[in-house]
């Protein structure tokens, strides 16, 4: 038994929208839950853009994102149970327009882009993980003109990368601001796991003004699984049982993220 009281005035003022009193009755509204319930996997490059290419071997960055997308996307719908897609499931071309486009449509609760670094330095190592912002370092910059080279190479030029720049894009990094900080906690995750996991050296997490990311309003990164540049790393990139590491070591990283990010969404 409840006192009136209680039942009628104290409860309605302190959840509001979540109960209703009829007829000396208590319903109590079933609470919306905020998981995690849709990825979209965004696998770099395809089709006519080869991304970058291996320097002894000639593979094609194209195809090792392609295929660890592809092994990462399995783990996740079998293990965790959440919905995946991809923005390419095959060798074609999708302007990063599009692949955020494709996010935003379906409703994506997270976005990981999956790269593969390069650099004029045949030594450099090592994996890292972005998130939106402006370029913090000579490195991000670097790996950000890289990235973002794609709109002039093959989708129009100089006119195409000034839709990418006008104020529309402006506003929308405003809108994603309430998503940079869960962005950044979860590129915290996936660089620590796939460090510690496929003993990769750690570069650590940056920030970058990636297209690709700019249109995402959802917390989303850019993974670099590593330097297609570097014969060594090379060599570990196109194996399969490596791309099964880097795949296990970014699923690890997203199934933390997930699990502290549902808990704070459902609070």
């Amino acid at each position: 038994m409840l006192p009136s009281v209680f039942l009628y005035e104290h409860l309605p003022l302190h959840f509001k929208r979540d109960i209703e009193v009829k007829s000396r009755s208590l319903i109590i509204s079933k609470p919306i839950d905020h998981s995690v319930r849709v990825i979209v996997l965004d696998p770099g490059h395809g089709g006519k853009d080869p991304g970058a290419v291996g320097k002894i071997l000639k593979a094609q960055e194209k195809d090792i994102n392609l295929a660890v997308a592809l092994k990462l996307k399995h783990m996740l719908e079998t293990e965790l149970g959440v919905k995946v897609l991809l923005t390419r499931s095959d060798d074609r071309f999708v302007s990063l327009g599009d692949r955020t486009r494709f996010a935003n449509e379906n409703k994506a609760d997270l976005f990981v882009s999956i790269h593969t670094n390069a650099s004029k330095d045949a030594k450099s190592r090592g994996v890292e993980t972005y998130y939106l912002a402006t370029a913090q370092t000579s490195d991000a910059r670097a790996v950000e003109a890289l990235e973002n080279q794609v709109v002039e190479l093959y989708e129009g030029g100089a006119s195409a990368k000034s839709q990418y720049d006008d104020l529309d894009f402006i506003l929308s990094d405003l809108s994603q601001t309430e998503h940079l900080e869960s962005s950044n906690i979860m590129a915290g995750s996936i660089q620590q796991h796939i460090t510690v996991g496929s003993k990769s050296y750690d570069r650590g997490v940056k920030q970058a003004n990636f297209y690709v990311l700019r249109g995402a309003f959802m917390p989303s990164v850019l993974i670099e699984l590593g330097f297609i540049s570097n014969p060594e790393e090379e060599r570990l990139l196109i194996n399969s049982e490596y791309q099964d590491r880097l795949a296990r070591t970014i699923f690890e990283g997203i199934k933390r993220f997930k699990y502290r990010y549902d808990r704070i969404r459902n609070t």
